[in-house]
């Protein structure tokens, strides 16, 4: 239902309100009705978050007129920031808009770690880059591949594996290319015996983009990044995380964002 939200929140192209996804769930019992589902995923503080999610909720609501439930997913790194409510008052006129969240530094990673679930995983994913001891390439390397491991050896479909395989190599790139190179054999080593070489090979095809490229010419590295970013973009991240996990300004970053064309 993503391109709907177009119509519904034609701004979006202009401010920072993003609705990252709205999905509608048929029930499987056979019953025709169905509800709405509005996950948003925030990793910045936002003093107007709550009175976003409930402009949001209202206008869904006044187009569809369906069950709703709505769900908040904080993944920055502070500990502070956790709007659970939307209150309004006026008079004697009041409104409370109440929404459930998950939030990424409330999360021990030894918990996170032993769930056994497609989310479990890429919220620990995320929640290791959070850690402020998390800063060389040798620990990023080795989390990166516990945790594509643990992916493969729960045996989930190879579109489910795909989707989460291409979040864990590019959620925390490495500071240099040459422990890309390494996880990427090591990874291609382990699948190969599990059937699942190709669909690695296509998904890390986008990392050796940048590290095909010569080291020493600065054109080939920002060129590379360049792509790094842009395949950022389409897997859905928030314009302003992918400004922090590669260190560019979100003007730049947008600016990248006017370049993709439609049908790329």
């Amino acid at each position: 239902m993503d391109q709907e939200l177009v119509q519904l929140f034609p701004e979006s192209e202009e401010t920072a309100r993003y609705v990252d996804r709205l999905l509608k769930v048929y029930l499987k019992n056979g019953n025709p009705h169905y509800f709405l589902i509005h996950v948003e995923i925030q990793g910045y503080t936002d003093l107007k978050f709550s009175e976003r999610m409930f402009i949001y909720f209202y206008r869904l609501y006044d187009r569809y007129r369906l069950p709703m439930t709505a769900l908040a997913i904080f993944t920055d790194a502070t500990t502070s920031f956790h709007p659970r409510e939307f209150k309004y008052s006026f008079l004697n006129t009041e409104l409370i808009y109440r929404y459930q969240t998950y939030k990424l530094m409330d999360k021990v990673l030894e918990e996170l770690n032993k769930m056994s679930n497609p989310f479990a995983i890429v919220m620990e994913a995320a929640r290791i880059t959070l850690e402020r001891s998390i800063g060389n390439d040798e620990a990023i390397y080795d989390n990166k591949f516990r945790l594509i491991r643990k992916l493969i050896d729960q045996g989930y479909e190879r579109k489910k594996i795909q989707t989460i395989l291409g979040f864990i190599a590019y959620y925390q790139p490495f500071f240099e290319s040459k422990y890309s190179r390494k996880f990427e054999k090591k990874v291609n080593k382990m699948a190969a015996t599990k059937g699942l070489l190709e669909l690695i090979k296509e998904e890390m095809l986008r990392q050796n983009r940048e590290e095909g490229r010569e080291e020493g010419r600065e054109e080939g590295r920002e060129e590379g990044r360049k792509e790094v970013i842009i395949q950022l973009l389409r897997s859905g991240l928030h314009p302003v995380e992918i400004a922090q996990i590669t260190k560019i300004s979100v003007e730049e970053l947008l600016s990248i964002q006017n370049e993709i064309k439609p049908d790329n």
